[in-house]
């Protein structure tokens, strides 16, 4: 049978002015950064979160603006402080796509081989061929983009043995990503690199290198990847990190979703109900930030009329991006291109909202937020700035 569950509201619908309860719909870059932002403001944030977001599925390069603009935005230093604090990522630098694109990053994910501090080297590329990992074609990429050109920088296939086998280069990718979740596996690769450092500075690889963050690297030879699809090794990292994050932050995620909020007089009324759905009932709060699809968000908007019901049955489904092909590595940078268009516009199905209700992440056309959106610096600058509007 399933049982109802609530929280009381605060006594007397009175205002606080600290310790406010914020209701934060998403745990992605969006949720975490403003649930950050409001614990530095003295309020209670709670998390809401029934699975894996976008988030999860980033390429491992980490920017505010279109890095395929010609003007390229700053990030502010609380966005950067807020994604290095992840533990996920390091300073800007450039990365090669799975198709022998470079392009620069402000932030660089973790395992993400960092060619910036590899300029005018040798760079092998590992001998693993696969359906999406064709190391000559990448080389020879490589080799001819700009970059490489300009600053005297040599790609090539290099043989590295004894770390996979003909049969598991047939593996699908996740079963092969998995596969460097051992360590003993990983020791291999370190043991292989002590035979071709005479031949090269780095060693490049396809997404694959497991969950871990840390740093790959044997006789000065650094080991790094491509960008990742979305399916590729570095969502597991963020996933990682985001668990490490909270636990150190003290915050708990929730494994609740909201089906509406309603305005009334002691305050903010959600209807929530549990993962499995054998639960319900209602959670009272101060304020609600609606943070769901925070890699592919717009910005922060305040809509609607207090004292109305919001229904958000439709936005709080899951919004998976289609795709129309990944081969320069799933990048939000490209966001309504030919790798990314988001199914629907969550905004038009939100009948109301009270001025207590606030949006970051994938709210379009009506931006307040600093952040253009559409990359991962632009979500976390969105829930930052989510945060900061329910104190305006």
């Amino acid at each position: 049978m399933s049982r109802a569950f609530s929280i009381r509201p605060k006594v007397d619908g009175a205002a606080l002015v600290d310790n406010r309860r914020i209701v934060i719909i998403g745990a992605g870059v969006a949720g975490l950064s403003a649930a950050n932002r409001l614990k530095e403001r003295g309020a209670v944030p709670i998390l809401l979160s029934t699975g894996i977001g976008a988030s999860a599925m980033t390429s491992g390069a980490c920017d505010l603006s279109p890095w395929t603009g010609v003007e390229r935005r700053l990030p502010s230093e609380e966005a950067l402080s807020f994604a290095l604090a992840l533990g996920v990522f390091e300073q800007a630098g450039l990365v090669a796509t799975t198709e022998g694109v470079v392009r620069p990053t402000d932030l660089v994910g973790a395992r993400v081989l960092n060619l910036k501090h590899l300029r005018g080297k040798r760079i092998g590329v590992a001998d693993f061929p696969r359906s999406d990992f064709r190391p000559g074609a990448l080389a020879h990429q490589l080799n001819e983009s700009e970059w490489a050109r300009s600053s005297n920088t040599h790609f090539e296939v290099v043989t590295v043995n004894g770390v996979v086998s003909e049969e598991e280069l047939r593996f699908p990718l996740p079963a092969f990503q998995r596969l460097f979740d051992d360590q003993k596996r990983l020791e291999f690769l370190r043991d292989s690199l002590g035979v071709i450092s005479s031949q090269v500075q780095a060693l490049l690889v396809g997404p694959w290198l497991g969950e871990e963050n840390t740093l790959i690297e044997n006789n000065g030879i650094i080991v790094g990847e491509t960008l990742s699809p979305p399916e590729g090794a570095f969502g597991r990292r963020f996933e990682r990190g985001r668990h490490e994050f909270c636990s150190a932050l003290g915050l708990e995620i929730r494994a609740e979703s909201v089906v509406s909020i309603e305005e009334e007089k002691e305050g903010l009324r959600l209807s929530i109900q549990s993962q499995d759905g054998e639960r319900f009932g209602s959670l009272w709060a101060d304020g609600v930030i609606v943070a769901t699809g925070g890699l592919v968000g717009h910005g922060v908007g305040v809509f609607g009329l207090p004292n109305e019901p919001t229904d958000l049955r439709v936005p709080l489904d899951p919004a998976i991006p289609l795709f129309g092909g990944a081969k320069d590595g799933w990048d939000a940078a490209e966001d309504g291109g030919r790798w990314v268009t988001p199914p629907h516009d969550r905004r038009a199905s939100i009948v109301a909202a009270g001025s207590s209700v606030v949006f970051a992440g994938d709210v379009r056309r009506r931006v307040s937020s600093r952040a253009p959106g559409g990359t991962l610096l632009g979500a976390i600058q969105s829930g930052i700035d989510a945060a900061e509007a329910l104190f305006l």
